[in-house]
């Protein structure tokens, strides 16, 4: 088979899709992705994103925000709203690295990534939450969560930027925050490939430069216990 890549714009312009597609005759599978919203004009939510609300009652306000000279996407609800997500429209799943730059303005601080997301009832999710300065990992269920990780005393600096990342191989999930590992987890269970997409709780939190791609195999050392 023969690898092309390929830059796509999702719906408008600021959106920027790359890719590495592989095409076969059943399937088409995108290798990498990422997204930024720099040239993207404020004040409206971007294309390419699903916006979902738990409990469904709830309401979000995702939209894109200047930061300086550049443009973010933003959750500025504020007070409580449940949880919000941003699900990314597109391919997806399994083995991957997922990373995203986060900041926490205002509310409970508490933001992350979900992965292997089916709908808003069932994902992983990694939370970083600056009021208790600490990370979790966990898995969602039926709406009900699961905690398969946590690392506390962070001492990470409120308002600033911090970049969250996911490296899920088989059972072991890994989290990094700044690049500095701070969680390894493992899950049995089996949950099944999914989209990828933000999280939020009760938070006014901005992202930037989301990124996934197939995590790349680790050949032996053992990472991959199926």
């Amino acid at each position: 088979m023969t690898a092309r890549w390929r830059a796509e714009r999702m719906g408008i312009t600021g959106v920027v899709a790359l890719m590495v597609l592989l095409a076969t005759r059943e399937s088409v599978v995108a290798q990498r992705t990422a997204w930024s919203f720099e040239d993207l004009p404020a004040g409206r939510p971007p294309a390419g994103f699903l916006f979902v609300s738990s409990p469904k009652d709830q309401s979000s306000q995702w939209t894109v925000v200047r930061d300086g000279t550049n443009s973010v996407l933003g959750q500025l609800r504020q007070g409580p709203s449940g949880i919000q997500l941003a699900v990314v429209e597109g391919p997806s799943f399994a083995d991957l690295v997922l990373s995203v730059r986060v900041r926490l303005l205002e509310g409970a601080r508490s933001a992350g990534v979900v992965w292997h997301y089916r709908d808003a009832d069932n994902y992983y999710l990694a939370r970083l939450d600056l009021r208790e300065q600490d990370v979790r990992i966990y898995r969602v269920v039926a709406g009900n969560r699961t905690r398969l990780e946590e690392e506390d005393d962070l001492e990470l600096e409120a308002g600033a930027w911090h970049v969250l990342k996911v490296e899920h191989r088989g059972t072991r999930m890994r989290l990094l925050v700044n690049g500095v590992p701070v969680g390894d987890a493992r899950d049995r269970t089996g949950q099944e490939a999914g989209a990828v997409g933000l999280w939020t709780s009760d938070s006014v939190a901005w992202f930037d430069d989301l990124s996934v791609q197939p995590a790349p195999e680790e050949r032996g050392r053992g990472d991959r216990q199926d």
